[in-house]
Protein backbone atom coordinates (compact mmCIF):
# COMPACT_ATOMS: atom_id res chain seq x y z
CA UNK A 1 0.00 0.00 0.00
CA UNK A 2 2.87 2.27 0.57
CA UNK A 3 3.21 2.20 -3.36
CA UNK A 4 0.20 4.99 -3.07
CA UNK A 5 1.48 7.51 -1.13
CA UNK A 6 4.15 8.97 -3.66
CA UNK A 7 1.33 9.68 -6.24
CA UNK A 8 -1.28 10.91 -3.92
CA UNK A 9 1.67 13.03 -1.99
CA UNK A 10 1.54 14.80 -5.13
CA UNK A 11 -1.92 15.66 -5.51
CA UNK A 12 -2.55 19.29 -4.79
CA UNK A 13 -4.91 18.86 -2.09
CA UNK A 14 -2.94 16.98 -0.09
CA UNK A 15 0.20 19.15 -1.15
CA UNK A 16 -1.41 22.51 0.59
CA UNK A 17 -2.21 20.20 3.74
CA UNK A 18 1.53 19.11 3.95
CA UNK A 19 2.93 22.77 3.00
CA UNK A 20 0.90 24.18 5.76
CA UNK A 21 1.82 21.56 8.27
CA UNK A 22 5.92 22.20 7.21
CA UNK A 23 4.80 26.24 7.53
CA UNK A 24 3.73 26.01 11.27
CA UNK A 25 0.31 26.36 10.21
CA UNK A 26 -1.51 25.93 14.35
CA UNK A 27 -5.10 24.29 12.68
CA UNK A 28 -6.11 22.91 9.27
CA UNK A 29 -9.45 21.72 8.42
CA UNK A 30 -9.87 18.46 6.13
CA UNK A 31 -13.42 17.60 5.45
CA UNK A 32 -15.25 15.03 2.81
CA UNK A 33 -13.47 11.94 3.73
CA UNK A 34 -14.69 8.56 4.81
CA UNK A 35 -13.25 5.33 5.73
CA UNK A 36 -10.15 4.44 5.22
CA UNK A 37 -9.55 7.76 3.19
CA UNK A 38 -8.84 9.47 6.22
CA UNK A 39 -6.12 6.62 7.92
CA UNK A 40 -4.36 6.83 4.56
CA UNK A 41 -4.24 10.76 4.59
CA UNK A 42 -2.73 10.62 7.68
CA UNK A 43 -0.16 7.76 6.77
CA UNK A 44 0.43 10.36 3.66
CA UNK A 45 1.02 13.39 6.61
CA UNK A 46 3.03 11.19 8.61
CA UNK A 47 5.47 9.80 5.49
CA UNK A 48 5.92 13.36 4.53
CA UNK A 49 5.96 15.29 7.55
CA UNK A 50 7.94 13.11 9.78
CA UNK A 51 6.96 13.97 13.22
CA UNK A 52 4.80 12.25 15.73
CA UNK A 53 1.47 12.24 15.42
CA UNK A 54 -1.13 11.58 18.30
CA UNK A 55 -4.42 10.58 16.46
CA UNK A 56 -7.18 11.03 18.89
CA UNK A 57 -10.92 9.60 17.88
CA UNK A 58 -14.00 9.04 19.99
CA UNK A 59 -14.48 5.66 20.85
CA UNK A 60 -11.84 3.06 21.35
CA UNK A 61 -13.63 0.59 18.61
CA UNK A 62 -13.03 3.45 16.10
CA UNK A 63 -9.10 3.85 17.37
CA UNK A 64 -8.96 -0.24 16.78
CA UNK A 65 -10.64 0.40 13.22
CA UNK A 66 -8.05 3.24 12.79
CA UNK A 67 -5.24 0.96 13.99
CA UNK A 68 -5.70 -2.16 11.72
CA UNK A 69 -6.19 0.52 8.63
CA UNK A 70 -3.09 2.25 9.36
CA UNK A 71 -1.18 -0.58 10.02
CA UNK A 72 -1.53 -1.86 6.86
CA UNK A 73 -0.53 1.46 4.99
CA UNK A 74 1.97 2.56 6.94
CA UNK A 75 3.52 -1.00 8.99
CA UNK A 76 2.78 -2.44 12.24
CA UNK A 77 6.20 -1.18 14.18
CA UNK A 78 5.19 2.55 13.28
CA UNK A 79 1.80 2.29 14.66
CA UNK A 80 0.32 2.52 18.99
CA UNK A 81 -2.79 1.50 20.20
CA UNK A 82 -3.62 3.22 23.31
CA UNK A 83 -6.96 1.25 24.69
CA UNK A 84 -9.27 3.53 26.86
CA UNK A 85 -12.87 2.08 27.62
CA UNK A 86 -14.87 4.99 27.34
CA UNK A 87 -16.51 4.30 30.84
CA UNK A 88 -13.40 5.27 33.00
CA UNK A 89 -14.78 4.42 36.18
CA UNK A 90 -15.91 0.82 35.20
CA UNK A 91 -12.43 0.35 33.26
CA UNK A 92 -10.25 0.99 36.65
CA UNK A 93 -13.01 -1.48 38.37
CA UNK A 94 -12.35 -4.04 36.07
CA UNK A 95 -8.46 -3.20 35.07
CA UNK A 96 -8.28 -5.52 31.92
CA UNK A 97 -4.60 -6.73 31.93
CA UNK A 98 -4.96 -6.96 28.14
CA UNK A 99 -5.48 -3.24 27.93
CA UNK A 100 -3.31 -2.50 30.22
CA UNK A 101 -0.41 -3.85 28.81
CA UNK A 102 -1.38 -3.16 25.33
CA UNK A 103 -0.94 0.20 27.10
CA UNK A 104 2.15 0.09 28.91
CA UNK A 105 3.53 -1.68 25.42
CA UNK A 106 2.49 1.39 23.16
CA UNK A 107 3.76 4.29 25.54
CA UNK A 108 7.04 2.68 26.10
CA UNK A 109 7.48 2.27 22.44
CA UNK A 110 6.13 5.74 21.64
CA UNK A 111 8.40 7.55 24.18
CA UNK A 112 11.83 5.66 23.12
CA UNK A 113 10.81 6.13 19.57
CA UNK A 114 9.65 9.94 19.75
CA UNK A 115 7.95 8.49 15.90
CA UNK A 116 5.70 6.85 14.60
CA UNK A 117 1.38 7.40 15.05
CA UNK A 118 -0.76 6.63 18.44
CA UNK A 119 -4.03 6.11 17.90
CA UNK A 120 -5.98 6.76 21.19
CA UNK A 121 -10.09 7.35 21.90
CA UNK A 122 -10.67 10.66 23.28
CA UNK A 123 -11.48 8.97 27.37
CA UNK A 124 -7.20 8.53 27.07
CA UNK A 125 -6.97 12.37 27.42
CA UNK A 126 -8.70 12.10 30.52
CA UNK A 127 -6.50 9.81 32.39
CA UNK A 128 -3.73 10.96 34.58
CA UNK A 129 -0.26 9.55 34.35
CA UNK A 130 3.16 9.98 35.80
CA UNK A 131 5.33 12.97 34.16
CA UNK A 132 6.93 11.61 31.41
CA UNK A 133 10.72 11.33 32.79
CA UNK A 134 9.00 8.53 34.84
CA UNK A 135 8.64 6.36 32.04
CA UNK A 136 12.06 6.98 30.54
CA UNK A 137 13.74 6.16 33.94
CA UNK A 138 11.50 3.20 34.70
CA UNK A 139 12.99 0.81 31.74
CA UNK A 140 15.35 -2.15 33.05
CA UNK A 141 18.16 -2.63 30.77
CA UNK A 142 20.20 -6.56 31.10
CA UNK A 143 22.45 -6.97 28.40
CA UNK A 144 25.20 -10.24 27.98
CA UNK A 145 28.67 -9.16 30.32
CA UNK A 146 27.24 -6.26 32.01
CA UNK A 147 27.14 -5.67 35.68
CA UNK A 148 24.23 -5.01 37.47
CA UNK A 149 23.23 -4.09 41.51
CA UNK A 150 20.80 -6.57 42.19
CA UNK A 151 19.59 -4.55 44.85
CA UNK A 152 18.84 -1.65 43.36
CA UNK A 153 17.37 -3.76 40.48
CA UNK A 154 15.26 -5.30 42.49
CA UNK A 155 14.23 -1.68 44.14
CA UNK A 156 13.58 -0.89 40.53
CA UNK A 157 11.06 -4.08 39.49
CA UNK A 158 8.82 -3.24 42.88
CA UNK A 159 8.42 0.31 41.55
CA UNK A 160 7.85 -0.68 38.25
CA UNK A 161 4.69 -2.21 39.56
CA UNK A 162 6.30 -5.94 39.76
CA UNK A 163 5.24 -8.46 42.47
CA UNK A 164 7.92 -10.90 44.11
CA UNK A 165 6.36 -14.65 43.81
CA UNK A 166 8.20 -17.87 44.25
CA UNK A 167 8.06 -18.84 40.50
CA UNK A 168 6.56 -16.56 38.06
CA UNK A 169 3.46 -17.95 36.72
CA UNK A 170 1.69 -14.90 35.02
CA UNK A 171 2.98 -11.45 33.26
CA UNK A 172 3.49 -9.04 36.23
CA UNK A 173 5.38 -11.12 38.47
CA UNK A 174 9.49 -11.74 39.20
CA UNK A 175 11.29 -14.03 41.59
CA UNK A 176 15.07 -14.63 42.85
CA UNK A 177 16.32 -17.93 43.49
CA UNK A 178 20.82 -17.72 44.12
CA UNK A 179 21.58 -15.96 40.59
CA UNK A 180 18.31 -16.43 39.00
CA UNK A 181 16.17 -13.93 38.25
CA UNK A 182 12.65 -14.20 36.50
CA UNK A 183 10.87 -11.53 35.13
CA UNK A 184 7.34 -11.77 33.30
CA UNK A 185 7.37 -8.42 31.14
CA UNK A 186 3.49 -7.70 30.48
CA UNK A 187 4.81 -6.98 26.67
CA UNK A 188 6.10 -9.94 26.61
CA UNK A 189 4.89 -13.46 25.34
CA UNK A 190 7.23 -15.45 27.46
CA UNK A 191 8.99 -15.14 30.71
CA UNK A 192 12.49 -13.85 30.71
CA UNK A 193 15.53 -15.57 32.46
CA UNK A 194 18.47 -13.96 33.97
CA UNK A 195 21.54 -16.04 34.83
CA UNK A 196 23.99 -14.16 36.86
CA UNK A 197 28.03 -14.49 37.95
CA UNK A 198 28.30 -12.68 41.24
CA UNK A 199 26.87 -9.08 39.95
CA UNK A 200 27.66 -10.03 36.27
CA UNK A 201 24.93 -10.94 33.22
CA UNK A 202 25.71 -14.19 32.18
CA UNK A 203 22.73 -15.49 30.02
CA UNK A 204 20.00 -14.00 28.88
CA UNK A 205 16.81 -16.08 27.43
CA UNK A 206 13.13 -16.96 27.23
CA UNK A 207 11.47 -19.67 28.83
CA UNK A 208 8.39 -21.89 28.92
CA UNK A 209 6.26 -20.93 32.62
CA UNK A 210 4.72 -23.98 32.56
CA UNK A 211 7.34 -26.23 31.41
CA UNK A 212 10.51 -24.52 32.59
CA UNK A 213 11.89 -24.92 28.78
CA UNK A 214 14.60 -22.79 27.77
CA UNK A 215 13.46 -20.74 24.30
CA UNK A 216 15.49 -18.02 22.65
CA UNK A 217 18.46 -16.87 23.54
CA UNK A 218 18.88 -12.81 23.72
CA UNK A 219 22.04 -10.31 23.68
CA UNK A 220 20.05 -7.86 25.33
CA UNK A 221 16.67 -7.35 27.05
CA UNK A 222 14.70 -3.95 28.60
CA UNK A 223 11.91 -4.72 30.53
CA UNK A 224 9.15 -2.08 30.46
CA UNK A 225 6.96 -1.47 33.47
CA UNK A 226 3.83 -3.40 34.53
CA UNK A 227 2.01 -0.58 35.64
CA UNK A 228 1.34 3.15 34.28
CA UNK A 229 1.19 4.05 37.55
CA UNK A 230 5.26 4.36 38.10
CA UNK A 231 5.82 5.37 42.11
CA UNK A 232 8.79 6.42 44.03
CA UNK A 233 8.44 5.72 47.63
CA UNK A 234 8.60 9.44 48.46
CA UNK A 235 5.79 9.51 46.17
CA UNK A 236 3.94 7.94 48.26
CA UNK A 237 4.46 9.30 51.34
CA UNK A 238 4.14 12.81 50.18
CA UNK A 239 0.71 11.69 48.44
CA UNK A 240 -0.27 10.62 51.69
CA UNK A 241 0.05 14.26 53.11
CA UNK A 242 -1.34 15.87 50.35
CA UNK A 243 -4.28 13.39 50.68
CA UNK A 244 -4.95 13.60 53.93
CA UNK A 245 -5.35 17.42 53.62
CA UNK A 246 -7.65 16.96 51.20
CA UNK A 247 -9.61 14.71 53.74
CA UNK A 248 -9.52 17.54 56.16
CA UNK A 249 -11.09 20.12 54.26
CA UNK A 250 -13.49 17.43 52.57
CA UNK A 251 -14.72 16.81 56.04
CA UNK A 252 -15.78 20.54 56.58
CA UNK A 253 -18.23 20.12 53.87
CA UNK A 254 -19.67 17.05 54.84
CA UNK A 255 -22.97 17.58 56.92
CA UNK A 256 -23.99 14.31 58.54
CA UNK A 257 -21.74 12.53 61.48
CA UNK A 258 -22.74 9.07 59.50
CA UNK A 259 -21.11 10.31 56.25
CA UNK A 260 -18.49 12.14 57.67
CA UNK A 261 -17.36 8.73 59.99
CA UNK A 262 -17.99 6.80 56.71
CA UNK A 263 -15.44 9.22 54.50
CA UNK A 264 -12.73 9.41 57.02
CA UNK A 265 -12.19 5.68 57.67
CA UNK A 266 -11.88 5.06 54.03
CA UNK A 267 -9.16 7.35 53.26
CA UNK A 268 -7.47 7.16 56.43
CA UNK A 269 -7.08 3.48 55.73
CA UNK A 270 -5.80 4.30 52.07
CA UNK A 271 -3.56 7.21 54.11
CA UNK A 272 -1.81 4.08 55.94
CA UNK A 273 -1.59 2.08 53.27
CA UNK A 274 0.82 5.15 51.52
CA UNK A 275 2.59 6.12 54.55
CA UNK A 276 3.60 2.02 55.08
CA UNK A 277 4.44 2.02 50.89
CA UNK A 278 1.78 -0.18 50.40
CA UNK A 279 0.53 -0.87 46.71
CA UNK A 280 -3.37 -1.74 46.17
CA UNK A 281 -5.70 -1.54 43.12
CA UNK A 282 -7.77 1.40 44.40
CA UNK A 283 -4.09 3.62 44.30
CA UNK A 284 -5.72 4.88 40.77
CA UNK A 285 -8.44 7.27 42.52
CA UNK A 286 -5.42 9.05 44.08
CA UNK A 287 -3.46 9.59 40.83
CA UNK A 288 -3.87 13.69 41.36
CA UNK A 289 -2.58 13.05 44.98
CA UNK A 290 0.84 11.34 44.01
CA UNK A 291 2.55 13.52 41.58
CA UNK A 292 3.47 17.05 41.97
CA UNK A 293 2.80 17.32 38.66
CA UNK A 294 0.40 15.03 36.77
CA UNK A 295 0.42 14.47 33.18
CA UNK A 296 -1.60 13.64 30.65
CA UNK A 297 -0.84 11.38 26.97
CA UNK A 298 -0.47 14.89 25.38
CA UNK A 299 2.41 15.11 27.56
CA UNK A 300 3.61 12.19 26.04
CA UNK A 301 3.84 13.70 22.61
CA UNK A 302 7.46 15.20 21.44
CA UNK A 303 8.33 18.64 20.72
CA UNK A 304 6.64 19.55 16.85
CA UNK A 305 4.23 16.73 16.99
CA UNK A 306 1.18 16.68 15.56
CA UNK A 307 -2.25 15.85 16.87
CA UNK A 308 -4.88 14.14 14.65
CA UNK A 309 -8.73 14.75 14.96
CA UNK A 310 -10.87 12.24 13.66
CA UNK A 311 -14.52 13.13 13.43
CA UNK A 312 -13.89 16.07 15.63
CA UNK A 313 -17.84 16.54 15.92
CA UNK A 314 -18.23 13.06 17.41
CA UNK A 315 -15.07 13.60 19.40
CA UNK A 316 -17.06 16.96 20.89
CA UNK A 317 -19.96 14.71 21.36
CA UNK A 318 -18.15 12.01 23.63
CA UNK A 319 -16.17 14.41 25.67
CA UNK A 320 -19.01 16.50 26.63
Amino acid sequence: MKGINPYLQSKEDIQSIITGISSGMKEQLVAGLSGSARSLLVSIIHESAHKPILLVTHQLVQAQQLYDDLSDFAGEEEIYLYPVNELIASEIAVASPELRSQRIEALSAWSKKQSGILIAPVAALKRMLPPPHYWERYQLPFKLGEEINMNSYIQSLVDMGYERAPMVNAPGEFSMRGGIMDIYPVTEEYPVRIELFDEEVDSIRYFDADSQRSLEKLEAITVDPATELLLTEEDMVTGAERLSDALQESLKKVKTTEAKESLYDTITQDIERLNNLERFSEMHKYTGYLYNNPASLLDYLANQGLIVLDELSRIQETAG
